[in-house]
């Protein structure tokens, strides 16, 4: 099974310089989430720059649905590469492939059928 990389532990913690707008509870607004830990996260990002920020994405946003897609492909593309290596290059079943990266027979088809295994390609020389 592929195991998920570590990731950084986002809490509602702030430091104690941080703007008391900035620290306020935790609301559905997701400009202000952000924003919250991005200052969190990065020291010299100040208070007024994420107000700047927020002006400007509320400016060219403000009143529309955005959609906030999984950013899950760097990872999804290694794990679909060692997929198709492991069926077409070391000849393992569906079934041994289901149990050691967690996936239905059907996604492991789809991986291996419409993604085939890119060969290398040899340099003229």
């Amino acid at each position: 099974m592929v195991k998920n990389p570590t990731t950084t532990q986002i809490t509602n913690k702030l430091p104690p310089d941080v703007d008391p707008l900035v620290s306020l509870p935790i609301s559905d607004d997701i400009v202000e989430d952000i924003l919250r830990r991005v200052i969190a996260l990065a020291p010299g990002f100040t208070a007024a720059l994420a107000k700047q920020v927020e002006e400007g994405v509320r400016a060219d946003w403000g009143g529309q649905r955005a959609y906030i897609g999984q950013r899950r492909g760097d990872i999804r593309n290694e794990r679909n590469a060692a997929i198709r290596a492991d069926f077409y290059m070391r000849g393992e079943h569906f079934g041994l492939l289901e149990r050691r990266y967690g996936l239905s027979k059907k996604q492991l088809y789809r991986i291996v059928y419409h993604q085939p295994l890119e060969t290398p390609q040899e340099n003229p020389t």
